[in-house]
């Protein structure tokens, strides 16, 4: 591929995948400059790789790698949050306003089990396939699917309660 090829291919993927990205990763380290070093950090492994051959494989690759470095930076600061099964992970949704239910179901995601927030952002917020999630987070394809059922059972119950308190009040 010529080196004009790759970088038209390579401005592309930044327009279409810079947005995304820094939205997830900030949900990881609690900081938007620190995400947005993590997707420029992202970027440049991706520019320095062979360009792919499976384009389709390249925003997986992105979140994965993203996630990656952010939780490697979390360790750092030692800021982590430890899970009920001692695996660390830090997904905390930013301060929500509740005036609509969209915004109302985002802000109610900070109260799922901490082992649902992740892929249920993914899925709600990114949109992403279930093997996208799997290659992102590690988890098998079949966990993802558990995984998501279990946190939209737990969110809708959430949701559920909240409605009534509104109503109650």
């Amino acid at each position: 591929m010529s080196s004009e090829n790759k970088q038209a291919w390579f401005q592309l993927t930044v327009r279409q995948q810079q947005s995304p990205l820094i939205n997830y990763t900030r949900k990881i380290t609690l900081d938007v400059e620190a995400a947005k070093d993590v997707v420029q950090e992202s970027f440049l492994k991706l520019w320095k790789e062979d360009y792919p051959e499976i384009v389709e494989l390249i925003p997986p690759w992105l979140f994965r790698v993203c996630r990656n470095h952010a939780i490697d930076i979390k360790r750092r600061e030692k800021r982590l949050t430890r899970t009920e099964d001692g695996a660390e992970l830090a997904i905390v949704m930013g301060d929500q306003e509740t005036r609509t239910e969209g915004n109302m179901a985002l802000a109610t995601l900070t109260r799922v089990q901490i082992k649902y927030q992740e892929v249920l952002i993914l899925k709600l917020t990114h949109e992403l396939s279930y093997k996208e999630i799997a290659d992102i987070t590690g988890h098998s394809v079949t966990n993802v699917g558990v995984l998501i059922h279990e946190g939209m059972k737990e969110l809708r119950e959430l949701l559920g309660a909240n409605s009534m308190e509104v109503a109650n009040d």
